[in-house]
């Protein structure tokens, strides 16, 4: 049924759905399945994998970098403020609020996405920190182009962003709207207009580019030694849980042990006990009967 829709659709507009499991099927239903699963297809698999894992990265990288910002103490939210975010990206990013309880320790909120060409609105307070990350986080998932076809390659890699509100306003457009009879302050931030190239990513975040695929001929291999690595570090994690989890239950055998021991020497003391108690009556008793 699937191969008798043209293989063109199937590239563009179905397999861009699909995950590494289902592509791997299909590839050995047949010749014909195989052939549609080509180097194209295991190309833009492989830069988007890429891409994702730069994603994550650069995530990190960016909130380790918000934790040394010194913004001012925002507890009493009095100032209210309206934002407008305008994703100008062809992806979506992914919106935290930052919470600064802890100076050293801050918290990042996730607040929504926002959709690729979308605009979004915001309540928010002078001194409010937010963060803007270029891939979409959903239970723990990342889905990095995954509405794009094939055919549409996407050679921009999206870099995040934060802004502070405060008074006065840097960094965005102020405007006023009209609410009801008072016209409302706004904050336009926009987004998703500062790219990363090969430079910037070595410079700013010392890893390298996604896009970088020189040398890369067989994107199929090199796609599944990515994939392999992630595995075999998943296993390694695994692994080590393990091992952690037999080293707990050995400690905890041995204090059950321990703990049984001393509830015997507590058995032997109180019979210890009651038989220099049952002596000390007798004594009583004799005493008694003088």
């Amino acid at each position: 049924m699937l191969l008798n829709i043209p293989s063109e659709i199937i590239i563009n507009h179905i397999i861009p759905y699909f995950s590494l499991r289902c592509i791997r099927s299909l590839s050995i239903v047949s010749k014909d399945a195989y052939l549609i699963c080509n180097n194209e297809v295991w190309s833009e698999m492989y830069i988007r994998k890429k891409k994702r894992e730069f994603y994550k990265k650069e995530h990190l990288i960016s909130k380790n970098n918000i934790k040394n910002e010194h913004d001012p103490e925002s507890s009493q939210l009095i100032q209210r403020r309206t934002l407008l975010i305008v994703n100008t990206a062809d992806i979506p990013f992914t919106i935290f609020l930052v919470r600064k309880r802890q100076l050293d320790n801050p918290g990042f909120k996730k607040h929504g996405i926002i959709k690729p060409k979308q605009t979004k609105v915001i309540d928010s307070y002078i001194n409010q920190r937010w963060m803007f990350s270029p891939f979409e986080i959903n239970g723990g998932l990342e889905r990095l182009d995954c509405l794009k076809s094939i055919g549409e390659k996407n050679d921009k890699v999206y870099r995040s962003g934060s802004f502070l509100v405060k008074e006065p306003v840097n960094g965005a457009t102020l405007m006023y709207i009209q609410d009801g009879c008072q016209p409302k302050q706004v904050i336009y931030i926009y987004i998703g207009d500062k790219l990363y190239t090969p430079e910037t990513s070595k410079e700013i975040l010392r890893i390298d580019y996604p896009l970088n695929i020189m040398g890369v001929t067989d994107f199929k291999k090199s796609f599944m030694k990515i994939y392999l690595k992630k595995v075999k570090s998943n296993i390694g994690i695994l692994i080590a849980s393990v091992e952690k989890l037999e080293s707990d239950k050995m400690k905890a055998i041995d204090i059950i042990e321990d703990q049984k021991n001393k509830i015997e020497e507590y058995k032997i003391k109180i019979l210890k006990d009651e038989s220099h108690l049952e002596r000390m009556n007798d004594f009583i008793e004799y005493v008694n009967n003088m």
